[in-house]
């Protein structure tokens, strides 16, 4: 009996969440919606579009690596944005305001910077130490046997192009995609 009541306020309780939402996926995006920081103010950033970009990119980075959970989440799907996402795009475009790019342009620089702190943010979560040393035991194994098949890999690992990088991870790309935009600002 007890059992019964509890199924029927189940069945009551989803009822009454779903006359608020759609479904799951409206519900999921509500969630990542009110999990997100406050956009940055941009606005109060001296230094024109390049250091508000720059302050724009690294809360973004630190809202991922606070929640990583988000990225999945937040994957390149159409989504319904709410409120707080909103708001972090319009920041992000305020940030590129007087640059006098095209607002296309601007929105591809966006999908740039946000695409790169994405990724980094999808690397982070795939990482751990067990999959590492795994990895680097089967890399061993199939470069002690078949190496010469690949020389430039093979001179780029002997190298250190896969050993860890003192420092922020998410300096290297930052820097290069706001070279980028200066130089498409130059041309512009």
């Amino acid at each position: 009996m007890a059992e019964q009541a509890g199924d029927r306020c189940g069945e009551e309780y989803r009822g009454a969440l779903y006359r608020y939402v759609l479904g799951k996926a409206e519900l999921l995006d509500l969630m990542v919606d009110a999990a997100f920081g406050p956009a940055p103010d941009v606005a109060a950033v001296a230094g024109g579009w390049r250091p508000r970009l720059e302050v724009w990119a690294r809360a973004c980075w630190q809202e991922y690596r606070r929640r990583p959970w988000m990225v999945a989440a937040t994957g390149m799907r159409r989504q319904l944005m709410g409120p707080r996402q909103l708001a972090w795009l319009d920041s992000a475009f305020a940030a590129m305001a007087g640059t006098g790019l095209p607002y296309a342009q601007q929105h591809a620089a966006f999908l740039l910077l946000v695409g790169h702190v994405r990724g980094l943010a999808q690397q982070l979560v795939d990482d751990d130490e067990e999959r590492r040393q795994e990895w680097n035991r089967l890399t061993a194994d199939v470069w002690a046997r078949h190496g010469d098949r690949f020389p430039a890999l093979t001179a780029a690992i002997a190298g250190g192009a896969f050993a860890s990088r003192p420092g922020d991870p998410l300096d290297f790309g930052l820097e290069r995609i706001l070279d980028g935009v200066a130089a498409l600002i130059e041309r512009s």
